[in-house]
């Protein structure tokens, strides 16, 4: 899962949790995950964006980790 949140200043205007179901393809999920940070910023425009570090707990998370570090 990836969380999100936007905000605008102290303002939380929108979150919630984006479900990745196809894990096994690297590039997949690397597409899903850009595509769906695209649209948000699109939506949204925002001035500043953060990428949290991943806390991995279970095998199958380790590579939105990647993703993570690949959409910084």
């Amino acid at each position: 899962e990836l969380g999100y949140a936007v905000l605008s200043g102290a303002n939380l205007l929108y979150y919630g949790v984006k479900t990745i179901t196809d894990r096994k393809n690297p590039a997949r999920v690397l597409e899903t995950v850009s595509g769906f940070i695209r649209t948000l910023i699109k939506k949204y425009r925002p001035t500043d964006f953060a990428v949290e570090k991943m806390f991995v707990t279970q095998k199958n998370s380790a590579l939105l980790a990647v993703v993570a570090d690949q959409i910084k």
